[in-house]
């Protein structure tokens, strides 16, 4: 697998900066939680995933895609 995803992928809560030092080894990029969308620059083995669960429907996810989650932290 070239792709991981950290277990619930909260920073800090869920992984360290240890576990992301083992990521960087071995896999091309890392996919965890977030805010808000990848910002630019940011270190492939933290790239921020969307959280989709059952209950979320289409118009919900169009609305979070579209106004709900901030482009970046300066957009705050």
């Amino acid at each position: 697998p070239r792709l991981f995803a950290y277990p619930n992928g909260r920073p800090g809560l869920d992984y360290s900066a240890d576990t992301v030092a083992i990521v960087r080894e071995v896999f091309a990029e890392g996919f965890a939680v977030g805010d808000t969308f990848t910002e630019p620059g940011r270190y492939p083995g933290e790239q921020r995933r969307l959280t989709m669960l059952d209950s979320v429907s289409g118009a919900e996810l169009g609305h979070r895609l579209a106004v709900s989650w901030p482009r970046s932290r300066s957009a705050r």
